[in-house]
Formats: structure tokens, C-alpha cells, sequence
């Protein structure tokens, strides 16, 4: 795990512009919804339909290098289901970030929670703090 990190960790160093500041980082991590038709036979259609995006679909859960190449890709439920309840279900990418040693974490955006593995923006009112 330790020269794949660091080459992981390389790569994102040569492309950032934070000066270091973000050394560490092995991986970002978005969700998409992959638009559809109404799926046919299942028991509620509804789960389906992304409010946010007014569509149907799935949520897909992404982690990519710094180089935009696919680590881990999983389909992670009904285009209903938002990210950060679609991150939860994802029981192998949580138990590699767990494994993860101490100085390394991934980045996403702010529909994920904060941790000590998983970086995320400020956003409205935090920003402002």
C-alpha cells in the first residue's frame, strides 16, 4: 500500500496550486446520477426520481487519482438517495479508507460528511466564519 499511496499522493502535489497545504490527498471522491427511464417493476418508482436533478436515475459513487482515472466505482443505490447516504453504503471504499495511515485522506465535495479520512469544503455561513 505504501509506494501505490505515495505515488497517489505525488500526483495530486504536482497538479495542486495550494502549496502543500493539502499533502496527503490520495484520491477525490463525487457522486453522479446516471440518468433513466423509470425503471419497470419495482416497487417504488419514486426511489428512483432525483429531486434534485428533476430526472430519473442511479446514484453512482466515484473515487478517482489525480490523473481523473476511476480507482473505484459503484453503483450505490436509487437516484433518490443522495450521496452522503450512498458513501454509507459503501462498505469496502469505507473499510480501505479506514485502513488508510494517518496522513492520508481523500477530498469530495460538501454533500459528504467531514472526517479524519474524508476532506470537504466550507460552504455558506462556514466559509464566512
Amino acid at each position: 500500500m505504501g509506494d501505490e499511496l505515495i505515488k497517489l499522493v505525488e500526483g495530486f502535489n504536482s497538479i495542486s496550486t495550494a502549496n502543500g497545504i493539502f499533502h496527503g490527498v490520495v484520491a477525490a471522491l463525487d457522486g453522479w446520477l446516471c440518468t433513466t427511464l423509470l425503471p419497470m417493476n419495482v416497487i417504488n418508482g419514486g426511489d428512483f426520481y432525483s429531486g434534485h436533478y428533476k430526472r430519473y436515475g442511479i446514484n453512482v459513487q466515484a473515487v478517482c487519482d489525480a490523473n481523473l482515472r476511476f480507482i473505484y466505482v459503484c453503483v450505490a443505490g436509487p437516484g433518490r438517495t443522495n450521496d452522503n447516504r450512498a458513501f454509507h453504503r459503501l462498505t469496502k471504499l469505507r473499510k480501505w479508507l479506514q485502513k488508510l495511515p494517518g496522513e492520508y485522506f481523500i477530498v469530495s465535495d460538501g454533500a459528504y460528511t467531514l472526517s479524519k479520512k474524508i476532506i470537504v469544503p466550507f460552504g455558506g455561513a462556514q466559509a464566512k466564519e
